[in-house]
């Protein structure tokens, strides 16, 4: 199993986060429901078409925890983990502005 380094990317006031060596499109991708026994389980990557396992531990796991009690605030649930300040899904036009 690969275990990818976290970069948080403050440039936006979304706090978007990206894992390293995944592109903005799979970040985009990423939910709750791929979280299972503490690894984020990605089945395709666009490019690639590979898999990919990361554990969801250290700074990583803070993270994500830090985005799910964010999201709870939120009236609408959305499974995304990369949300805008409603809690909808994050856009890529969003990122790209940042």
């Amino acid at each position: 199993m690969k275990t990818s380094r976290l970069i948080i990317e403050t440039g936006n006031r979304y706090g978007c986060l990206r894992v390293t060596g995944q592109r903005p499109g799979d970040v985009l991708k990423l939910t709750e429901r791929q979280i299972v026994d503490g690894v984020l389980l990605i089945p395709a990557q666009n490019k690639t078409g590979r898999p990919l396992r990361i554990r969801v531990e250290g700074e990583f796991g803070l993270l994500v925890q830090r985005i799910l009690d964010r999201k709870e605030t939120y009236k609408v649930w959305c499974a995304n983990l990369a949300v805008n300040t409603r809690g909808l899904p994050m856009t890529k036009q969003v990122l790209r502005t940042g």
